[in-house]
């Protein structure tokens, strides 16, 4: 999962519209990172926290987030 990505290459609504959900759902993140973590470990954290997932669209190539959410 790389660290930089261009703007142009983030789906900005998709994570407009989780952080509204999250906010709704009062789930929010807060962390101290004291020690060496790698960016998989991080992003894996908060996918579980959120029940969610940041991927690259297949079809935009873009990176997006989507909660799990019925």
């Amino acid at each position: 999962f790389p660290v930089t990505i261009p703007t142009d290459k983030i789906d900005v609504q998709s994570f407009i519209l989780a952080a509204i959900t999250l906010k709704d759902e009062g789930i929010g993140y807060n962390a101290v990172l004291d020690s060496p973590t790698g960016v998989d470990s991080l992003k894996n954290q908060i996918e579980k926290l959120i029940d969610g997932i940041a991927d690259f669209d297949e079809k935009t190539g873009k990176l997006q987030l989507r909660l799990n959410r019925v």
